[in-house]
C-alpha cells in the first residue's frame, strides 16, 4: 500500500502566537493540502542569524507564493525580510485582521470550539474530531 503525501499549500504562515496561527490553520486549510506553520525565528539566541537561515530557508523549500506574518514583530519582520520578498508578505497582528486577508479564507459557519490558550493541542485535537 502507497501513502500519498500531500501538496503543499502555496500559503506559508509564521508566527510568534500559536492561538492566531491556530485561527489561521482553521480559516486557510484545504483538503489535501499541507499549510507550512513555523515559529519565528528566535533572535535572542547567540545563533540568531543560523535561525533566520533555517526559517528563510525552510520557507523557500516550501515553495509558498504567500508569506503570512502572525503575530511576528517588526525586528523579527527585518530579520525575515532578507529572505523573504516584502510584496508577498501578510502581517496578521490580530485575529481581526484574519477578516481583511487578500486571499481565500474557508467560511466558518460553525460555533467555534472554545479552549484555553495552555490547551492548544487538545482544541486542535478536538477541532479534528469534530
Amino acid at each position: 500500500m502507497t501513502v500519498q503525501c500531500p501538496k503543499i499549500s502555496e500559503i506559508a504562515v509564521i508566527a510568534d502566537d500559536a492561538h492566531l496561527a491556530a485561527q489561521l490553520s482553521c480559516v486557510l486549510a484545504v483538503s489535501g493540502k499541507y499549510l507550512p506553520i513555523l515559529e519565528q525565528p528566535r533572535l535572542t539566541r547567540p545563533d540568531r542569524d543560523a535561525e533566520v537561515i533555517r526559517c528563510t530557508n525552510a520557507l523557500a523549500r516550501s515553495k509558498a507564493k504567500h508569506f503570512i506574518f502572525a503575530g511576528v514583530g517588526d525586528i523579527t519582520s527585518t530579520a525575515l525580510s532578507v529572505g523573504v520578498p516584502a510584496h508577498k508578505t501578510i502581517h496578521v497582528r490580530t485575529a481581526a485582521d484574519i477578516s481583511t486577508l487578500p486571499l481565500p479564507v474557508r467560511k466558518l459557519d460553525k460555533e467555534p470550539l472554545v479552549w484555553g490558550k495552555d490547551r492548544t493541542g487538545i482544541g486542535l485535537l478536538k477541532a479534528l474530531r469534530a
